[in-house]
């Protein structure tokens, strides 16, 4: 069995079960609705949702839109230093991925590096100066005197 083949088993199989279990959450509303489905994950299906972009990345490792989802699991998760460090490796593949500089300041916000978040906002304004949420935290956090 090739090295691909058995990744994506395992990926599948990872899936069907988180997909499986969110069925049978949605299943056991009283009322007909799936009061569910704008709910927050839990702790334990974001840490599922970890190992399955892990298990995608080892078949992929340069899929800017996984490495995106694991960085936010671990921002959601408060674990700014492995997000940190995802998002690093996503600005190497993708020098002008905005959200990435975004979301790396804001980890460098909560690790105490309020000139480095300064420089990922410019980055990323540099990268996207239309966007006003970028603008706004931009000026909150750096043009302070």
């Amino acid at each position: 069995m090739s090295k691909y083949l058995y990744l994506d088993m395992r990926l599948f199989v990872l899936v069907l079960l988180i997909l499986t279990s969110n069925l049978v959450d949605a299943q056991s509303e009283t009322d007909g609705y799936d009061n569910n489905a704008c709910r927050e994950l839990t702790k334990e299906e974001i840490k599922d949702s970890i190992e399955v972009y892990k298990l995608t990345l080892e078949g992929d490792p340069t899929n800017t839109t996984i490495l995106y989802r694991l960085g936010m699991s671990y921002y959601s998760l408060h674990d700014f230093q492995n997000a940190l460090t995802v998002f690093n490796s996503l600005i190497e593949i993708d020098a002008c991925y905005s959200y990435a500089f975004n979301n790396r300041a804001h980890c460098k916000i909560w690790l105490k590096d309020k000139q480095g978040a300064c420089q990922d906002f410019e980055h990323s304004l540099n990268c996207d100066s239309s966007d006003s949420y970028i603008k706004q935290e931009y000026e909150r956090l750096c043009e302070q005197d």
